[in-house]
């Protein structure tokens, strides 16, 4: 997995994407390692891994829903500026884990690890990443309808983002780049490196991970058809340690697939080159009586 090399003599850290930088000035002065990891498959134990201990967890469409959220997600359309087509599938899904929240979908990010997919469609990530500092997970709050905002204020509402990750491919089983997940645990504030990140429309920042032995992450075999990953980046309520719970993560080669024809030489499983969708949602806790 690619692992971030900080910038020399505690430069802070940035990134144009999309935009360009000032004349002179190089579009990144961060640069990527990668290392070796164990990547352990909790197919099986999915119920042993939650949200606010490891920091993401496995969920499903809901069934009614399944067949006509994926021909949404299929075709598309929010693609081109089109989220609320998929709101209802976000908060579907959601509340399968945290039944009393009202979602609020901010992005939603196609991409293909198949090399004639270009244009609009992304490449997975690889380098292991969050996708928000916690500072820039307060300033998302920002993103919601002032009289939301003043609610979550005066009632003191736990706000949550986490990203939806949907393969989309007809058969997911076997793909070439899966999600490896973080267990939020082994991930100390230490390697988080914050990044500040120059897009085409707006600034953000996330934060990238140095390797460290420590880090223990997880992934989720033969994906079928409906099946969710949630992975938390941002939580305003700090665990009995003052930790904050988040998922770092970031796609992975898969050295047991072959993409590349179909009859592999070497025995590598014949997969499929990995299409998927991620759907960052700012996510409330409401009380349930509201």
């Amino acid at each position: 997995m690619g692992f971030l090399v900080s910038p020399p003599d505690g430069e802070p850290a940035y990134a144009y994407v999309g935009r360009l930088p000032p004349p002179g000035l190089p579009p990144s002065n961060c640069s990527s390692e990668d290392r070796d990891v164990v990547i352990h498959d909790f197919r099986g134990d999915e119920a042993s891994f939650s949200l606010d201990v490891h920091g993401f967890c496995a969920a499903a469409i809901p069934p009614p829903l399944a067949s006509e959220a994926l021909a949404d997600l299929r075709s598309r359309r929010f693609a081109m500026g089109e989220e609320p087509e998929v709101q209802h599938i976000a908060q579907a899904i959601l509340s399968t884990v945290l039944p009393n929240c009202v979602v609020h979908l901010f992005s939603a990010i196609l991409r293909s690890a198949d090399p004639k997919d270009t244009g609009s469609l992304s490449r997975p990530a690889a380098r292991v990443h969050v996708d928000q500092t916690h500072a820039m997970g307060i300033d998302r709050i920002k993103l919601l309808p002032p009289h939301f905002q003043q609610r979550i204020a005066a009632e003191n509402l736990r706000v949550r983002i986490v990203n939806v990750w949907i393969p989309l491919n007809e058969n997911p089983e076997t793909l070439d780049f899966p999600l490896a997940l973080g267990d939020s645990r082994s991930c100390p504030e230490s390697l988080l490196v914050p990044v500040k990140t120059y897009l085409r429309a707006r600034e953000g920042e996330n934060a990238s991970v140095v390797f460290d032995e420590r880090l223990k992450f997880y992934y989720l075999s033969g994906m079928r058809m409906g099946e969710v990953l949630l992975v938390k980046c941002f939580d305003s309520v700090c665990n009995e340690d003052g930790t904050y719970s988040r998922s770092p993560h970031g796609s992975f080669r898969d050295p047991r697939v072959s993409v590349s024809q179909d009859s592999d030489p070497n025995g590598l499983a014949r997969g499929v080159h990995r299409t998927s969708v991620e759907m960052r949602c700012i996510v409330v806790d409401v009380h349930p009586s509201n």
